[in-house]
C-alpha cells in the first residue's frame, strides 16, 4: 500500500508539472536567481499535510522549478506563464503554512521577475521577520532594491547580511559596490578589498566612476589598478575603451551589476534548507 501511495504521489507531481506548462505571451524583467550562501542556515519547520494534499515543500519545489525554467531564454513566450504558475505554487504553500519561509522567498523572487519591485520588497521584509537570522534573505532584498535603483535603501539589508555572515565575499562585494554607488567610494573600497584583490577593487571603482560620470575619480582608480597590476588585460581594455570614448566625445557605459574579479552571484538559495 505504501508503495502504491508513493507511486501515486509521484504521478500527481509529474502530471502537475506537465499540465501547468502552457505557452503564453507576456514580458518579464530579466533576473538571475542568487546561488545558495555557503554558511549553514536554520531549518524551517514544515507543518504536516492532510492525506491527498501536496506538501508545502513540494509546492515550493514546483514553484522554484518553474522559476528556473523561466530563466532559459529558449522558453521565450512561455516565461510569463511559467512565472505565474510559480506564483500560484508559492501562494498555495503559504495558504498551507503562513510562515513557511521558502514560500515567502520564492514568491518575492517571482514578483521581482515580473517587475513588481514594491510587492517583492514587501515579501522580502516579511521573510526577514519570519527568518531574522537568515543572511541570504537580507542579501536578496538588497539586490532587489539595487535593481530597483534604490541604492541608498539597499544599504540597510546588505549591512544586515554582513552582520549575520561577516566573512561572506559576495555580501562584502555588493555592499562595497553599493556604498560606492551612492558616492562613498573610500568605504566601498574597504569592503571590495574583502572580496577581491586590491587591483580589481580599484578597477571596479574606476568603472563605476565612469558610469556615474566622475572622470577624475575614474582616472585615479584606474591608474592605481594599473600600477598594482600592469598586466591586467581587463584594466588595459578598459583604459583603451576610455580613450576611444574621450576621442569620440562619449562616455563608456558600465553596468552596476557586473563588477570584475568577484565571481558570479549565487543561484538557487532556499532559506531553511541545507
Amino acid at each position: 500500500m505504501d508503495c502504491r501511495k508513493a507511486l501515486w504521489s509521484a504521478g500527481v507531481f509529474v502530471c502537475g508539472l506537465a499540465g501547468c506548462m502552457k505557452p503564453q505571451t507576456g514580458s518579464l524583467v530579466a533576473r538571475d536567481l542568487p546561488k545558495p550562501p555557503e554558511q549553514p542556515v536554520v531549518k524551517s519547520d514544515e507543518k504536516p499535510t492532510k492525506p491527498g494534499k501536496i506538501k508545502t515543500s513540494t509546492l515550493v519545489a514546483m514553484g522554484n522549478l518553474r522559476l528556473q525554467t523561466a530563466q532559459d531564454p529558449a522558453r521565450g513566450a512561455e516565461r510569463p506563464q511559467l512565472v505565474r504558475e510559480a506564483v500560484d505554487c508559492f501562494e498555495k504553500a503559504l495558504k498551507e503554512d503562513g510562515k513557511y519561509l521558502p514560500a515567502f522567498v520564492g514568491l518575492a523572487r517571482a514578483q521581482e521577475m515580473m517587475g513588481n519591485y514594491e510587492q517583492a520588497l514587501t515579501l522580502f521584509r516579511k521573510a526577514r521577520e519570519v527568518g531574522p537570522k537568515e543572511p541570504g534573505i537580507c542579501y536578496e532584498q538588497g539586490l532587489c532594491q539595487s535593481r530597483a535603483k534604490d541604492f541608498n535603501g539597499a544599504l540597510e539589508p546588505l549591512a544586515a547580511a554582513l552582520r549575520l555572515a561577516p566573512d561572506h565575499p559576495a555580501y562584502a562585494k555588493v555592499y562595497g559596490f553599493t556604498l560606492a554607488r551612492v558616492g562613498r567610494f573610500d568605504e566601498g573600497l574597504t569592503w571590495l578589498m574583502k572580496a577581491m584583490n586590491e587591483a580589481d577593487a580599484h578597477l571596479n571603482l574606476a568603472k563605476l566612476a565612469a558610469h556615474v560620470q566622475q572622470p577624475e575619480l575614474c582616472q585615479r582608480h584606474l591608474q592605481i589598478a594599473l600600477q598594482l597590476n600592469p598586466d591586467s588585460e581587463e584594466a588595459q581594455q578598459f583604459c583603451a575603451e576610455l580613450r576611444g570614448a574621450v576621442s569620440s566625445g562619449g562616455v563608456t557605459p558600465v553596468k552596476y551589476e557586473e563588477p570584475v574579479g568577484a565571481g558570479e552571484v549565487q543561484v538557487g538559495f532556499e532559506p531553511g534548507a541545507k
